[in-house]
């Protein structure tokens, strides 16, 4: 099975778009996404922590930082959802961050859990 098919049931995810990006080699792609799923936890992390301290300013850079990861994948519905969270934390809204995080977590590690198999 190739890659770009074991791919087809992520949801969001857009293969031709992150091939394109990785100048159409499927090594390069197929590291990234193990990067990806190596390194996103730790981001998880680090969110949270920043999330719990009250640290709007951190957690701004930091998913804005996540937003470019995902879209380098092509997980461009994910990015999108961390660019509304970016926005959030830069305008302070509090409310609007902690309960964009409580949806969008889960969304990131189920897709973490999907990568990592591949």
């Amino acid at each position: 099975m190739s890659l770009s098919e074991k791919l087809s049931n992520i949801e969001g995810l857009q293969y031709n778009e992150a091939i394109a990006r990785m100048c159409g080699d499927e090594e390069l792609y197929r590291s990234a996404l193990e990067l990806s799923s190596q390194q996103i936890p730790s981001i998880i992390a680090e969110l949270d922590g920043q999330l719990d301290g009250g640290d709007m300013p951190g957690f701004a850079i930091s998913v804005h930082g996540l937003k470019g990861a995902l879209n380098t994948i092509g997980a461009v519905v994910l990015a999108g959802f961390a660019d509304s969270l970016c926005k959030s934390a830069r305008a302070g809204d509090d409310g609007a961050v902690s309960e964009g995080w409580k949806e969008f977590r889960p969304q990131l590690e189920s897709f973490v859990d999907k990568i990592s198999t591949l």
